[in-house]
């Protein structure tokens, strides 16, 4: 999970943005579980507090256990 964060910081990061200009989130987990574990880990991470829709569903590869869409805005 924690992967999946830096990753898309990694994302950000050319543009001048990081996980700190998230402003929603899409969270598609494979267990009901991974969801609270998500949660922890992205407070600790930095990411602010916003809408996170919570979905249990597969994933796009079967070795994963969550896949993270987000939304960032960063002012100009």
């Amino acid at each position: 999970m924690l992967e999946t964060l830096r990753c898309i910081d990694d994302l950000l990061a050319p543009r001048g943005a990081g996980l700190e200009d998230v402003r929603l989130a899409t969270l598609f987990a494979k267990t009901p579980g991974l969801i609270e574990t998500y949660e922890k880990t992205a407070r600790a991470s930095g990411m602010p507090l916003m809408p996170v829709v919570p979905t249990v569903a597969d994933v796009c590869r079967d070795e994963l256990l969550v896949e993270v869409e987000a939304v960032a805005v960063k002012p100009l």
